[in-house]
């Protein structure tokens, strides 16, 4: 067992990355993360979630226009309430991506202290979700890092004014919650993770107006007008202290 490998593959997918080379991922590997992604430890080994895998790059296209959410201000100066604004969350856009939604497992093997059953929608069965959702996800990604790839989570998948649009297109069931995302690829050459070919704002709530940087130069929104940035690149993970405490008892 290669230790110092295993943390830089946690190196790896701490990053979120948003940037993507053209990259078909093998039949092979793709299979393997999709039996990761169906086979990873659930309370009582139950099926608390659904996982949709993408890997058409016309329907991955489409998608990510249905990404945004993340809050990046229209320019350094101006704040958020001032001019509320957004960009794409580029995740969706890598060589793969799987989406999972929680849901209500058929089988019913939970019991209250009294001796009786729960009800299969007793609402202790969601933490069992987000759990093995998180689960899956992150042997998924810890499994793609060891084979070379990058990897970035997301959780934007709606669009103002197109609600829905995800659970349409992939024909998600209304009693199916999405959850998360995770992309699998490689990244450009040449480019940090944070890197990015976005040139699109979504700006103006409630009335969003989308925008190209690359052909605009000023807004005008609520009688003021603001210029507007000539790039967008994500900001790279926190260099905080994150205070997750170890308390270890020998």
């Amino acid at each position: 067992m290669d230790i110092n490998a295993q943390k830089t593959y946690v190196e790896t997918i701490k990053k979120c990355q948003r940037n993507w080379d053209d990259f078909v991922i093998p039949e092979e590997h793709m299979e393997h993360f999709v039996y990761l992604a169906q086979n990873t430890p659930t309370k009582q080994h139950e099926a608390y979630y659904n996982v949709y895998v993408i890997t058409d790059k016309n329907i991955l296209q489409d998608l990510l226009e249905h990404t945004w959410g993340f809050t990046y201000p229209v320019n350094n100066q101006t704040t958020q309430d001032q001019l509320p604004c957004m960009v794409r969350n580029p995740q969706v856009g890598a060589s793969a991506y799987f989406l999972y939604t929680s849901k209500w497992p058929d089988t019913i093997r939970n019991f209250t202290r009294d001796g009786k059953s729960k009800e299969n929608h007793h609402p202790n069965r969601k933490d069992n979700s987000l759990t093995s959702i998180g689960i899956s996800m992150g042997i998924v990604a810890f499994c793609a890092a060891s084979l070379g790839y990058v990897t970035a989570f997301n959780k934007n998948h709606t669009k103002p004014g197109s609600e829905g649009y995800f659970r349409k297109v992939l024909g998600i069931p209304d009693e199916e919650e999405i959850i998360y995302g995770l992309g699998i690829g490689k990244g450009k050459p040449g480019y940090t993770h944070n890197q990015s070919d976005e040139h699109k704002l979504l700006v103006g709530w409630p009335d969003w107006k989308i925008i190209d940087i690359n052909n605009t130069d000023t807004i005008d929104y609520n009688g003021n007008v603001y210029e507007v940035r000539d790039n967008i690149n994500y900001p790279s993970f926190s260099t905080r202290a994150r205070n997750i405490s170890v308390k270890w008892i020998k």
